[in-house]
């Protein structure tokens, strides 16, 4: 964040105002005693100590100025490079760090001493930024707990598991970092909280500090019994990709997800909850989900499981979960019900059949273009084509990449 960027706080008007006032202060002076300093010293000497005294003011405040511009960057911006490697069987992408998750097996370790949990000054301002989206329309948020990654690993775990390392932290934790509405100073420390803990990855690390923070996340593609699959374009209440194209489901993990021991997740658990919160309860065997990958969107920290379920429900029980009228096929239908989760209600809805070109056709019919949806959400798209279809190319995420 440019210092001309950042958002004005009252210590910034104080400083601002306070010098202004000390330098007409100075300016009025110097004025007053002009015609004393000309009667005592030559018109040549008069002129260069006042040109001195300017030159020396000019040094003072550029110091000052410079010090204070680089404490911010050093509260705000990346002090080490990201490494940006691909594993061999993911795409090149510049946006992406895809991990492929071979098996069913995913293994979502909980560190609680690393927990992050709102402080006073995090509460204040979670009320002021529900505050602000409540003037504007939108929805409040709930402060409810989530886990962010601190770890990952390519080698195998026990039974041969893709390891995660997670850490609770309370949603207001997360939006005072994330939403640009949040108030910058309580951004700014509540992120040094967050960089201050121990035993994190240094790639996710030197996402933090560039900003980029993000929580742990699943995104599914909802396959029915007749090969057809769901897209949602979300609306405008929630944080990220507002007005984007996604998948057919996508959440953050929750207390709802751990396992009985307090130290693990369960994704799939989440995307069955998700599942049911956003589009309402549909036939499937939550034991037929399956991870396809890992992500990590490197320009916003968004970490996502990716996963296709294969639901036992048609695409006709599907559509009746999310509008009133018949659903239909290739053509965009807004959601008419209103599911448990109040964010997905503004959501419109497009029903395809499984395949590249099928999709592609009702794409182009709709107007709907790769660079509507985010990286992660069209890789999860071909990686259940690759796995369900067989069809690996032309691939959605390279037509988002050559856009």
């Amino acid at each position: 964040m440019d210092e001309k960027d950042r958002p004005k706080t009252w210590r910034d008007f104080l400083v601002q105002t306070s010098a202004q006032v000390a330098g007409g202060a100075v300016l009025a002076i110097l004025i007053a005693s002009l015609p004393y300093l000309v009667s005592q010293f030559s018109v040549v000497t008069t002129v260069v100590a006042l040109g001195a005294l300017g030159f020396g003011t000019s040094v003072v405040a550029f110091v000052f100025g410079f010090k204070r511009r680089h404490r911010l960057a050093r509260q705000l911006m990346p002090t080490e490079s990201v490494p940006i490697t691909h594993d061999a069987q993911s795409p090149s992408s510049p946006f992406l760090l895809n991990l492929p998750i071979i098996g069913r097996n995913v293994e979502i370790n909980i560190d609680l001493s690393l927990a992050m949990r709102a402080d006073h000054e995090v509460r204040i301002g979670f009320g002021d930024l529900n505050a602000r989206r409540e003037a504007l329309g939108l929805m409040s948020y709930y402060d409810a707990l989530r886990y962010i990654p601190v770890s990952y690993s390519r080698e195998t775990g026990k039974q041969g598991s893709f390891v995660i390392g997670v850490a609770p932290i309370d949603y207001s934790v997360f939006a005072m970092i994330n939403d640009p509405m949040a108030p910058p100073e309580i951004r700014s420390s509540t992120l040094q909280r967050l960089l201050a803990l121990k035993r994190i990855s240094s790639s996710i690390r030197a996402e933090w500090k560039s900003g980029h923070v993000g929580l742990l996340g699943s995104q599914t593609c909802l396959v029915t019994s007749d090969k057809r699959i769901l897209l949602r374009k979300r609306g405008a209440n929630v944080l990220f990709a507002r007005d984007r194209w996604d998948v057919s489901v996508s959440g953050f993990c929750g207390r709802d997800d751990v396992l009985g021991n307090g130290t693990q997740l369960d994704f799939s658990r989440t995307i069955e909850h998700e599942t049911t919160r956003e589009i309402g309860h549909v036939r499937g065997d939550p034991r037929r989900i399956q991870p396809v990958g890992l992500t990590r969107n490197l320009r916003t920290g968004a970490i996502d499981i990716l996963a296709y379920w294969q639901i036992e429900s048609t695409s006709m029980e599907l559509a009746r979960l999310l509008t009133m009228r018949p659903g239909s096929m290739n053509r965009v239908f807004d959601t008419e019900i209103k599911a448990i989760e109040r964010y997905v209600w503004d959501s419109k809805n497009l029903i395809v059949n499984l395949g590249r070109s099928d999709i592609s056709y009702a794409w182009t019919k709709c107007g709907v273009q790769a660079k509507d949806f985010e990286p992660q959400s069209l890789l999860c798209i071909d990686l259940t084509l690759e796995r369900l279809m067989d069809q690996k190319k032309p691939s959605f995420l390279d037509a988002w990449e050559g856009i």
